[in-house]
């Protein structure tokens, strides 16, 4: 399900001479869904971000997808506590997502977007306990690069 190996390996050779020509930081490496979700919605689930960060490129988690539930946390027209706290997260991680505890097409559209990315076997428009793990431990990953200055 995921683009062809000859695909892959032509955007891993851009990639790196783009993050060496430009001096980007490897996990700034994006999908156009990753930063306009309300727009974008490409490359799509079936992008190998893994295979990506596995050659040095991107950000991705390391979560054992087996032993995780993914219990519903927050779903569509849903207002609580619970979706802002989510919502702040996401901001945290670098999306353009409203803050207000309710759970909008915006919102949706983060989701969906943080899902293609990270979590694509799972696209449905809920939030699960998989997802916010998921979440967790790109955010942690994020400030340990950051500290160390990369």
């Amino acid at each position: 399900k995921h683009f062809p190996e000859k695909q892959m390996k032509a955007v891993t050779s851009l990639c790196k001479q783009l993050i060496s020509k430009h001096k980007i930081s490897s996990y700034n490496v994006l999908a156009h869904s990753d930063i306009a979700p309300d727009r974008k919605d490409d490359p799509g689930a079936y992008f190998n971000w893994q295979q990506l960060y596995t050659e040095g490129i991107g950000i991705f988690n390391e979560i054992d997808y087996v032993t995780t539930p993914n219990n519903p946390i927050i779903g569509y027209g849903e207002k609580s506590n619970e979706v802002k706290k989510i919502q702040n997260l996401l901001k945290d991680f670098g999306y353009n997502i409203n803050t207000d505890g309710v759970f909008e097409d915006k919102t949706r559209n983060v989701i969906t977007a943080f899902k293609r990315h990270f979590n694509p076997e799972y696209l449905e428009y809920i939030f699960s306990e998989l997802d916010l793990r998921i979440l967790n431990n790109l955010l942690h990953k994020l400030q340990h690069i950051k500290s160390l200055g990369l």
